[in-house]
């Protein structure tokens, strides 16, 4: 459940009046679990591990769907009207492949790069002049690999020594 409450006031400068209105949104949170005093609360950790080799990786993304979901976001600037920028994010599909990867048991971190590494590297996609990327990264061996996680497409970027 939430619930509105909003602040006006007035400020006077020179000859001009300003009415800012400021709105703040309270939200309920859901009750939080209690344990008994001296009761242990304890996670035990995934054991991750890396891809062994680039046919695991390979084999891995194939049967991951996170290239087959489709990410919208709307952003509206200040000011705008009429026109909205819609776009994907490129960021939600990076985060949403290392949490997949994280899921069944492999180390996988997301990385951001300039478009003109990402358009030097990838030929399925390319980014506009001045952009920058989020994509993925995982080491095999002491192979570094980059993937596009909205489509797969793996590519080498270097070694770790």
């Amino acid at each position: 459940m939430s619930a509105f409450a909003g602040l006006c006031f007035r400020v006077h400068y020179g000859q001009e009046t300003f009415q800012p209105q400021v709105v703040t949104e309270y939200v309920t949170l859901p009750p939080v679990e209690v344990k008994a005093p001296g009761e242990v609360i304890k996670e035990v950790p995934r054991e991750l591990r890396a891809f062994e080799s680039l046919d695991e990786l390979k084999g891995w993304l194939e049967t991951d769907e996170t290239d087959k979901y489709h990410v919208m976001r709307l952003v509206i600037e200040p000011g705008m009207s009429g026109t909205f920028n819609i776009g994907d994010c490129c960021e939600d599909y990076a985060v949403r492949l290392q949490e997949s990867a994280l899921d069944d048991g492999y180390t996988m971190s997301v990385s951001i790069i300039w478009w003109n590494e990402y358009n030097a590297l990838f030929t399925q996609k390319q980014c506009h002049h001045g952009e920058k990327h989020a994509l993925n990264l995982t080491i095999i061996g002491n192979r570094v690999w980059y993937i596009e996680p909205q489509n797969d497409e793996i590519q080498f970027a270097g070694y770790l020594d």
